[in-house]
């Protein structure tokens, strides 16, 4: 089970849910120097991720900002973690 002082509610179809969110930078392939790629992403029960398929939209309820659900990564410690893309176009790679 998540950590409660780490997770925060999102909503989906409707249902509240709790979630740990996560967003960071990760360096890409040796062969592109320079480019990261934005990674966010949540950890979820599996009792909740039963209910989530690829595509679906999830809202974070702290900002208000929607995601596009990515597939999920199954743990088989009753976690889930699911990678999220910003449905307002924000783009997730870019190169310095």
């Amino acid at each position: 089970m998540p950590i409660p002082e780490l997770c925060e509610p999102f909503e989906h179809r409707g249902r509240e849910l709790l979630a740990v969110f996560t967003e960071f930078d990760e360096k890409a392939e040796g062969f592109e120097p320079g480019r990261l790629t934005r990674v966010i992403r949540i950890l979820i029960l599996d009792e909740d991720a039963v209910l989530m398929e690829s595509g679906d939209v999830i809202r974070r309820l702290r900002t208000g900002q929607t995601y596009l659900l990515k597939p999920k990564k199954m743990s088989g410690a009753g976690l889930v973690e699911i990678d999220l893309h910003p449905v307002d176009g924000r783009s997730v790679e870019r190169t310095f």
